[in-house]
C-alpha cells in the first residue's frame, strides 16, 4: 500500500514554523509567507553550513531577528555563551517522511534535552542524538558565535555554559542545515546559514549599609549590610537547581552573621527556607528545597538577607565590603534533595555587589594642669563620658553640643586619664560609602563629638565648662596628637579658721576677756587675805 505525502513545499512551510515556535526566542514566528517551494530535490548534499548565534537579554519589546540576518534582535549581547550543535542521527533531510518526523519532534523537545552535554538526548522513541559536537562556539563581541562546518543534518543546539551572572539557560532548539526560509517575510530559499537569537536574563546583587546611628557609633557596635537581588521570572518547567548569597567580612568584623532574611514583604524562616554558616569570616546563605520554591513562585520581588559584623579595630580606618550571588537553575522536576550547603562548584566572576565601606577613627584627650605651662604636665584620674554632637558634619567642631545618651566603646561609657594625662577613646563611627546616618555621611572625611569631664582628678575642680567639641577623624592617630587639650585647676588649699578682720576681733575680745578674769581672781584672793588677818 502506498502512502500519500502533502506537496513538499506545504511540508516545509509547516516544518519551518514548527521549527520557529521551537526556538521560542529565537526567531520570529510570524505568518508563514510563501515565495517558492525550497524542494528537497535541490538540497546541495555535498554543502555545509553554519549555524549564527546571537546571543541577547530578554527585553520587553519582544522583538526578535530573522534566520536570514537581516533583522537583528534586540537586547544588549552577552559574552561568554558557550553553544554546541549535535547532529541528530537517523534523519534524512532528502525524504519528505523525515520532514514529517522533523516536524513532529521539534514540538516534543525535552526542557532538559542538554541537561547532561555528554549525552545529549531527544527523549525516547526519538530519533538518536550524537554525544560528540559537530561545532562549538563562545559569544563574544556583542553575543555573537558561529557554530561553522556542518553538513547537512539536523542539530540539536544545546547552551552548555554561561558567565555566572546568567540565569535560565536557552532552552534547547533544532535547526536544519538548509533552513527553509519561509516564515516571517522569508524569500522562500534554503538558508545554509542559520541565524539564531536565543535569549537571557541577567541577575544582579546590590548592598548597601543600615543607619550605623541605629546600631551604634562606639567601637564594638555591630554594622549591617542589606544585600538584595530581583527575582528572575522562570519558565513553568525551570527550577532553581541552588541560589547562594555570601559575603567574606572583613579580619575587623567579628561574630559575622546573617540577622534577618526577607522575601518581599515575608520574613523568611532559618533552617526552613535557608541554613547559614561562617567559615573564616565566609558568611554563606544557602537557601533550601522550601526557599528556592518560594523564590520562583515570587518573579519580580526583592530578596534581601541582613549580614552584621562587630567592629572590632579601626585599623587604617576604612572598613571594605563585599558580597556575592552564586545561582543555577535546571529544566525539569525541582531537585528531590537539599542542595549542598556550599556551591558544588566555585563560578568564574559570578555576581558581585558594589563595594561599600564605612569609615572609623579614634580620639586622644590631654589632661593637664592648668598651672603647668608650657610643660602642660598631665595629671591622672580625669573621667569623661563621649557624645554624640547635635550637629556631627558642622564645618567646625569647636562649638559642638551633646546629644542623646553617652556612647559605648569597647563596653565602657567612661575613660580615665592615665598617669601622663592621655585619655583614649578606641573608635568611633566617621562616615560611610553609602551615607547610611544622614546628610554629610557619604564620604565624610570627619565628624564631630562632644566629650564631657563628670569628674576631676583628686586635687583639681572640673573647668567651669565641662564640655568640649572634638573631631575624629578615619584611622588612629597618632600617640602625640590631640583631639583636645584640656586644662584643670588645682583644688585652693583650705584656710586657717578665724582669719580676717572678725577673726581678730574676737581674739582681742577673747584676749581682754582673760585679762580682766586674772585681775578679778587676783583681787578676790587679796580680800581673802585680808579677812584672814
Amino acid at each position: 500500500m502506498s502512502r500519500k505525502y502533502a506537496p513538499l513545499g506545504r511540508r516545509m512551510i509547516a516544518t519551518a514554523g514548527a521549527l520557529t515556535l521551537a526556538v521560542a526566542g529565537v526567531v520570529a514566528s510570524g505568518a508563514a509567507t510563501f515565495a517558492e517551494d525550497p524542494a528537497y530535490g535541490t538540497i546541495n548534499q555535498d554543502a555545509t553550513g553554519s549555524i549564527i548565534v546571537h546571543k541577547h537579554l530578554k527585553n520587553a519589546s519582544g522583538t526578535m531577528g530573522k534566520v536570514d540576518g537581516t533583522a537583528d534582535a534586540e537586547g544588549d549581547g552577552i559574552d561568554g555563551v558557550t553553544f554546541k550543535a549535535y547532529k541528530v542521527s537517523g534523519l534524512n533531510l532528502s525524504k519528505p517522511a523525515d520532514w514529517d518526523k522533523l516536524a513532529t519532534l521539534v514540538d516534543k523537545i525535552p526542557s532538559n534535552a542538554c541537561a547532561d552535554p555528554a549525552h545529549p538526548t531527544l527523549g525516547d522513541n526519538a530519533p538518536a542524538v550524537d554525544t560528540q559536537a559537530a561545532a562549538t562556539g563562545t559569544t563574544a563581541d556583542g553575543g555573537e558565535t558561529t557554530l561553522a562546518g556542518l553538513p547537512v543534518a539536523a542539530y540539536l543546539v544545546c547552551e552548555t555554559e554561561a558567565p555566572a551572572d546568567v540565569v535560565e539557560k536557552a532552552k534547547p532548539f533544532v535547526v536544519t542545515i538548509p533552513f527553509p526560509n519561509t516564515t516571517n517575510g522569508g524569500d522562500g530559499k534554503w538558508l545554509y546559514d542559520v541565524h539564531a537569537y536565543p535569549k537571557n536574563q541577567k541577575i544582579e546583587i546590590d548592598k548597601t549599609i543600615s543607619d550605623q546611628r541605629k546600631n551604634g557609633v562606639g567601637l564594638g557596635s555591630r554594622v549591617q549590610f542589606p544585600v538584595s537581588t530581583t527575582i528572575p521570572s522562570l519558565d513553568a518547567d525551570t527550577n532553581f537547581t541552588y541560589f547562594y548569597i555570601r559575603d567574606r567580612l572583613d579580619d575587623r568584623l567579628a561574630d559575622g552573621k546573617v540577622d534577618k532574611i526577607t522575601l518581599g514583604a515575608d520574613t523568611l524562616v532559618e533552617n526552613t527556607d535557608y541554613v547559614q554558616s561562617n567559615t573564616g569570616g565566609l558568611v554563606l546563605v544557602s537557601f533550601q528545597r522550601a526557599g528556592l520554591a518560594k523564590l520562583k513562585a515570587n518573579p519580580g520581588k526583592k530578596v534581601e538577607a541582613i549580614f552584621s559584623g562587630k567592629v572590632t579595630s579601626i585599623g587604617d580606618g576604612t572598613i571594605k565590603n563585599q558580597a556575592q550571588l552564586i545561582q543555577d537553575t535546571n529544566y525539569g522536576a525541582i531537585p528531590p534533595n537539599e542542595p549542598p550547603s556550599t556551591p558544588p562548584t566555585e563560578p568564574n566572576d559570578p555576581p558581585t555587589s558594589p563595594e561599600v565601606s564605612t569609615d572609623w577613627g579614634n580620639a586622644h584627650l590631654l589632661k593637664f594642669d592648668a598651672n603647668s605651662a608650657p610643660a602642660e604636665t598631665g595629671i591622672q584620674g580625669a573621667k569623661f563620658k563621649v557624645y554624640d554632637a547635635a550637629e556631627p558634619y558642622a564645618a567646625d567642631c569647636s562649638a559642638a553640643t551633646k546629644t542623646g545618651e553617652p556612647i559605648t566603646v569597647n563596653n565602657k561609657t567612661e575613660f580615665v586619664s592615665d598617669a601622663n594625662g592621655l585619655v583614649t577613646i578606641d573608635g568611633l563611627y566617621v562616615g560611610d560609602s553609602v551615607g547610611s546616618a544622614g546628610a554629610g555621611s557619604q564620604d565624610a572625611r570627619t565628624r564631630c563629638y562632644v566629650v564631657e569631664e563628670v569628674e576631676a582628678p583628686a586635687g583639681y575642680v572640673l573647668p567651669q565648662k565641662t564640655t568640649t567639641g572634638i573631631s575624629v577623624s578615619k584611622g588612629v592617630l597618632a600617640a602625640i596628637t590631640y583631639s583636645a587639650e584640656i586644662p584643670n585647676n588645682k583644688q585652693p588649699v583650705p584656710q586657717l579658721p578665724l582669719t580676717g578682720a572678725n577673726g581678730q576681733l574676737l581674739m582681742t575680745i577673747g584676749g581682754l576677756s582673760l585679762g580682766l578674769i586674772a585681775v578679778g581672781s587676783t583681787m578676790v584672793i587679796r580680800s581673802r587675805k585680808r579677812s584672814e588677818a
